[in-house]
């Protein structure tokens, strides 16, 4: 019998491919809600006309959070990683996720403290930071982050490039233009506040070189500026892509295959094609590679829901690293489509030959049996 402490998992947690529950969708309500309360409060003629309903419904909102954050402690315990029901939940207590929904609850109690203004704007800023909440709500967000955390090294690179940059180009106008303008430019600190705006295609125009030399650096530290900027708004731009990719077509998902694989046991079910010399010396993918990788994708539509999954050769042969514009090893994908199938699994598509990359298996979900071949 599933307890209650697993049905409530179930209804706070997000499963990637399903839909988010009431409890989660009234949630998201409730957040938007409080938000929208902080923005209103800041015009305070208005507040002041409806400061009572805003009470009551920052109390509620309050109310909702403090629930919540206390269910999400309860309920930890039925994911692996804080199993165990002390430390588990002190162990979860500590998390980002966690410190969120905390920080989220202190509005509620601050009133108490007093009204100083800046403690005022701290609350306010703590509801309008309730937004951070909405991300685990959202795979999409999810994904996105993942993303630029594998792009994180070009633009850990990128920075350090404009960090230099901001440094050289505040120096030479430290030389150049300090003399005749010792109050915008008379020391390496004061001349990267131009630095930065130009750098940055801002541009404010309060400080500005007038000498010759130095308006000529000026000119080319802007021209600099347009490419720093579009650095690391392209690898941005990139992560967004392979997200967005992922998630509308999980089954084109490229993880590379180990080239470092030379077992010859791999590749010892199917012969190679006689063209096989011009083909290079990079490791080729086997049948046993196509078959895992069939087996992945079906598991993966399972998990999802779906009906069925549709598979093509083509496809599949460029995700587990095929030679592009090649046929190289093709019947051996082909081969383990073809035994993928089971019954009421039909081609979508089959080639006059019956191997090639337009060949198309739609598999049936849910499988009777693993497709995963010995």
């Amino acid at each position: 019998m599933v307890s209650l402490r697993h049905r409530v998992h179930e209804a706070l947690s997000r499963e990637s491919g399903k839909r988010l529950s009431v409890i989660n969708r009234f949630l998201i309500f409730v957040i938007l809600l409080s938000v929208l309360l902080a923005v209103i409060q800041s015009e305070q003629e208005f507040a002041r006309e409806i400061v009572g309903w805003l009470r009551v419904l920052e109390l509620f909102v309050g109310i909702v959070f403090f629930i919540e954050y206390v269910a999400r402690v309860w309920v930890c315990v039925e994911e692996p990683g804080f199993a165990r029901p002390i430390v588990g939940r002190l162990r979860y207590m500590v998390t980002p996720a966690a410190l969120f929904d905390l920080v989220a609850i202190t509005p509620v109690f601050f009133p108490v403290v007093g009204g100083q203004p800046f403690l005022l704007r701290l609350i306010r800023l703590v509801r309008i930071l309730r937004l951070a909440k909405l991300g685990r709500y959202s795979g999409a967000i999810g994904e996105i982050m993942h993303a630029v955390r594998l792009k994180s090294h070009q633009l850990a690179v990128s920075l350090i490039g404009g960090l230099v940059l901001l440094l050289i180009s505040a120096s030479f106008l430290y030389l150049i233009e300090g003399p005749t303008q010792p109050e915008a430019f008379g020391s390496i600190p004061r001349a990267m506040w131009w630095s930065v705006a130009t750098l940055t295609t801002v541009g404010y125009g309060d400080v500005y070189p007038v000498t010759p030399i130095g308006r000529l650096f000026a000119s080319i530290t802007a021209v600099i500026g347009i490419g720093l900027i579009a650095l690391p708004a392209g690898i941005v731009a990139s992560a967004f892509s392979e997200a967005f990719t992922r998630r509308h077509d999980p089954d084109l998902e490229t993880d590379p295959v180990d080239d470092d694989d030379d077992d010859p046991e791999d590749g010892s079910d199917v012969d190679a094609p006689d063209d096989a010399e011009a083909v290079p010396d990079t490791p080729a993918p086997t049948r046993v590679v196509f078959s895992r990788r069939i087996a992945e994708q079906i598991e993966r539509a399972a998990k999802q829901g779906r009906p069925h999954i549709e598979i093509n050769a083509g496809e599949l042969h460029r995700a587990v690293g095929g030679y592009p514009g090649e046929n190289h090893r093709m019947p051996a994908c082909c081969i383990a489509l073809r035994t993928a199938m089971r019954a009421g699994d039909t081609p979508v598509h089959s080639p006059p030959a019956g191997e090639g990359p337009s060949l198309t298996i739609r598999y049936m979900l849910p499988r009777p049996e693993s497709v995963v071949s010995a």
